[in-house]
């Protein structure tokens, strides 16, 4: 399990000394947070029959919780447990039909442990009329039930479901403290770096593939060119939209000197400087653009994304194309 959730598996221990673990729970944080593992690793120590039998004060070692011998964990790790199932987003959304799922499952007891969990991932992709379905289960809880729900952003859901689950944020360290922990031996390290750059950090080639994008992009910021290179690399690579966000936002911090070490093939530091001070309201203006795209990309289905790229960066060519008054 991931390092830094040692401090979350402490709370939870003393939350379930205490008997006073939530009903429901959200999980919340970007991709690689280690909000799956996390739900796993409580899912099973809620099934554990060691757990069941014995004080937890008794298990010091948090390394032996769950104990992963007995019959219940045995089933759990097999993935047959029959007092726990795991909703999968399968298509483009979490149907109504899942969600009752869930709520007949609750209707019966426990079969084999105490206590019946159910793993919704992706949570935030359930239709309207799956999240209402879940908010009955929710509002009426059975004895020993537990839901974990997992998002990406909380604020996808229903304000409704929100109020009635815990929400556990998880926030896995930035910059050389996450280098450390993925044991990265990039000579360069940047202090703002965070999980959602795990592809470019583990992988060599795609780290390559990160670099000539940024070149392709802040090229096409400053004068217009490799604007059809851009393009296809944007349709080529699944990140390419996170990796514009990253591309702005580090180009903002240069000019505010937070981050200093921004090349570009053919332009020097100096000329690149007096670019960014020169352009720091359009590049604002840019960043809110692609802010806006992403928040599109989460909340629109049926979204033609190869229009829509081609749009956003016509649209970041005319802002940084306007004239100032």
């Amino acid at each position: 399990m991931k390092p830094w959730l040692a401090d979350n598996k402490t709370h939870f221990i003393e939350l379930l000394k205490q008997q006073s673990l939530p009903h429901a729970m959200i999980f919340s944080g970007v991709q690689g947070a280690g909000k799956t593992e996390l739900a796993r690793w409580l899912t099973n120590t809620l099934l554990c029959q060691t757990i069941q039998t014995e004080h937890l004060g008794s298990l010091e070692n948090l390394q032996n919780i769950p104990c992963r011998q007995c019959k219940s964990c045995n089933l759990y790790l097999q993935q047959t447990h029959p007092d726990h199932i795991n909703i999968e987003l399968t298509s483009t959304s979490i149907g109504v039909d899942q969600i009752r799922n869930v709520s007949r499952f609750f209707e019966k007891t426990a079969q084999l442990a105490s206590n019946q969990v159910v793993i919704i991932e992706n949570a935030e992709a359930m239709t309207e009329s799956a999240a209402n379905a879940l908010l009955k289960t929710l509002e009426e809880p059975t004895n020993n039930s537990f839901i974990i729900l997992l998002v990406h952003d909380e604020q996808r859901l229903l304000p409704t479901i929100i109020s009635r689950c815990r929400h556990i944020q998880l926030k896995p360290p930035t910059g050389n403290e996450l280098l450390k922990y993925l044991d990265n031996q990039q000579a360069e390290q940047d202090p703002f770096i965070n999980l959602t750059h795990l592809s470019e950090l583990k992988d060599e080639e795609c780290a390559q593939q990160y670099f000539q994008f940024s070149q392709s992009f802040i090229r096409f910021l400053i004068d217009k060119s490799q604007r059809m290179t851009l393009l296809n690399q944007m349709n080529a690579n699944e990140n390419s939209v996170n990796w514009l966000e990253r591309v702005i936002t580090n180009l903002m911090r240069a000019e505010t000197s937070w981050l200093n070490r921004l090349t570009v093939d053919g332009l020097s530091d100096e000329k690149l400087l007096e670019y960014l001070t020169d352009n720091k309201e359009k590049l604002w203006q840019v960043y809110l653009l692609i802010k806006q795209f992403n928040k599109q990309q989460l909340t629109l289905v049926q979204l033609n994304i190869e229009y829509r790229l081609e749009k956003l960066l016509v649209d970041i060519w005319i802002t940084m194309n306007a004239v100032e008054e």
